[in-house]
């Protein structure tokens, strides 16, 4: 767990229904020693890959058109994680008995959105998120002002025990601490 968060007393913690989202929350009430709710939303969680799950990458995308099984074969530091590569190339594509993107576009934005609103106003209240690489990337595209229709957009890595301070207050958005992001060239997506 990333130094940054060892000082801030969270009041409530916001996780993902998945076990290792569940067990970094752990962590960081240890750590807080304050926060008083905690809470499970489904809304957080990574996009449901389907029956994908479990299974090795190069089994699973032989199952794919040839357009997505292009986008999904790219390395990560090429073209950037699967979800936002997908988001950028792909937005029809959907996991083989899983969700697809503009379903997972919806749930977080949806969540995240509610919540916005029902904290609004409250400087009393830090939360902490904990959830995952997709899940944060499209909160942090919604917050920046993108939409599900936009295909240049920063792609933000996410990687296990990372860290993104954001505070909001008076409609504005501060980026407290930030993970690593780029800008991918066109001839990075397909």
């Amino acid at each position: 767990m990333g130094s940054k968060l060892a000082n801030i007393p969270f009041n409530t913690i916001i996780t993902s229904p998945f076990t290792r989202a569940k067990e970094t929350a752990e962590i960081i009430i240890q750590k807080s020693q304050q926060s008083d709710v905690f809470k499970e939303e489904q809304w957080l969680s990574e996009i449901d890959i389907g029956k994908w799950a479990g299974l090795n990458k190069n089994i699973s995308i032989q199952e794919c058109p040839t357009s997505a099984y292009n986008t999904i074969q790219k390395g990560y530091i090429k073209g950037g994680p699967l979800v936002a590569r997908l988001l950028k190339s792909q937005k029809d594509f959907c996991f083989p008995k899983g969700e697809n993107l503009k379903s997972f576009w919806n749930r977080v934005s949806t969540g995240f959105l509610q919540l916005l609103d029902q904290y609004r106003g409250r400087l009393d209240k830090k939360i902490a998120l904990v959830g995952h690489g997709g899940s944060f990337t499209i909160i942090i595209l919604k917050l920046l002002g993108y939409s599900f229709r936009d295909i240049n957009f920063p792609i933000f890595i996410f990687g296990l025990g990372d860290t993104t301070i954001i505070r909001i207050r008076d409609e504005q958005i501060y980026y407290l601490h930030m993970n690593s992001f780029y800008l991918p060239t066109d001839n990075c997506v397909d």
